[in-house]
């Protein structure tokens, strides 16, 4: 007569030598066969990953103004809206002496700005020409001004180059945009993606699917679609059938999480739940 077994993995069972599988040790070996069945009864996962990393290829864009080239490098492993990157170049802007600060109330000015742009459902990035400003009444140069934009005609738009997957966060198109010396609105040209994981994979060592070889060992599938960062991605397998369990002997039983290519999902928070039941036949 079937038994049927429910594991939690929490926490507590974080693999120590990675971010992204859990780990739950028998107390005695176990052997399966391919009778028995296993199937996820529900995961809670905090979204906790970054959308961001040097593993995506897609921290980073150049911005260039006449000749002069600068690099926005957003901090590795990092997390951040298109707003939160915004702040972030204008950081970049001002230790690099690319800005200007208006003489009337002081505040920065700022020739390349990213925006959100949610009536037309897309980012844009905005160009402004850059004034000559050694004789402006407006604008007094910061005090780190860029050395070579005292020589610079009276208005240079910058430009900005997207030559890596940072272009799927803005969803704008690889290339060089900009230039010149009239104010250019680069707008996306295929739908953003803020974040590159749109889909998490859960993968188990005691899964035993025989239609493929690459997804063989595919659990369970859940989306973080309408949940915000830092938020619980919870879900209840409402429907999916038992899988079939591997054959052979096994000291644990591993969960990993993986996104819709099959990289790992590297979290921050490991605060994660799996209910997982196998029955013995």
């Amino acid at each position: 007569m079937p038994t049927t077994y429910n594991l939690m993995l929490n926490a507590s069972h974080k693999n120590p030598a990675n971010n992204h599988e859990y780990v739950l040790q028998f107390p005695a070996s176990q052997t399966f066969t391919s009778q028995d069945t296993i199937r996820m009864e529900s995961c809670n996962i905090i979204y906790s990953w970054a959308n961001l990393t040097s593993a995506y290829n897609n921290n980073s864009f150049q911005y260039s103004i006449g000749a002069s080239v600068f690099t926005v490098q957003f901090p590795q492993s990092s997390f951040m809206t298109i707003s939160d990157m915004n702040g972030f170049l204008q950081s970049a802007m001002q230790a690099n002496g690319t800005y200007l600060q208006l003489k009337s109330d002081q505040s920065l000015w700022f020739p390349v700005q990213l925006l959100v742009n949610p009536s037309l459902y897309s980012v844009e990035f905005v160009l402004i020409p850059f004034p000559q400003t050694l004789n402006s009444t407006l604008y007094t140069d910061p005090a780190n001004f860029y050395s070579q934009f005292p020589g610079l005609p009276a208005a240079t738009t910058p430009a900005i180059t997207i030559s890596n997957n940072f272009a799927d966060i803005v969803g704008i198109t690889r290339g060089t945009y900009g230039g010149g010396s009239n104010q250019v609105t680069v707008l996306s040209n295929y739908t953003p993606n803020v974040s590159p994981v749109q889909s998490l994979v859960l993968r188990c060592n005691l899964v035993y699917n025989p239609m493929t070889v690459s997804q063989s060992d595919v659990l369970f599938t859940t989306t973080p679609s309408q949940v915000s960062y830092g938020s619980n991605i919870f879900t209840q397998n409402m429907g999916q059938t038992a899988l079939s369990c591997r054959s052979g002997t096994f000291q644990s039983i591993v969960v990993g999480i993986y996104d819709q290519s099959g990289s790992p999902v590297v979290l921050k928070d490991f605060n994660c739940t799996f209910l997982i039941s196998i029955t013995r036949h």
